[in-house]
Order: C-alpha cells, then structure tokens, then sequence
C-alpha cells in the first residue's frame, strides 16, 4: 500500500510513519510502499499495556495494611 493509503489504515500521519525507524518500506521504482502485514505487525509491537489501576491499588493497599500489622 501506497504512504497515505498506509496513513490512511493506521490513522497516524505520513510524517509519523517516515520517522518509523522499525517500519520496513519497500521503493520499488522510486515509489515508497508498505506491507499491510508489515504494518500489522509494527502496531501490535507497538501497543502499550493496559494498566488495571484498581488492581495495583488493592495491592498497594494490602501491602501497607501488612507493614502495618508487622510494624
């Protein structure tokens, strides 16, 4: 797929995806193209964990509670 087509696809600018250093990009003829597989791959690498807040909380909570009873 074509720069924009891959913009397009992943919702980041075409800037952004210049600056993917980890993006492999084909130029066949001169014309920059992307892998849709590619891509794919590159975005599942590069998502962020969801972090569970209220799972750390309970945990911190715990965890003081038994400071607390040692101490």
């Amino acid at each position: 797929m074509t720069k924009k087509e891959a913009a397009a696809y992943t919702g980041l600018s075409a800037r952004t995806l210049d600056s993917a250093r980890d993006l492999r990009r084909y130029k066949p003829g001169g014309k920059i193209l992307f892998r849709k597989s590619e891509i794919d791959t590159w975005i599942n690498k590069s998502k962020v964990q969801r972090i569970d807040l209220d799972s750390i909380s309970k945990k911190a909570k715990h965890a003081i509670d038994e400071l607390l009873k040692a101490g």
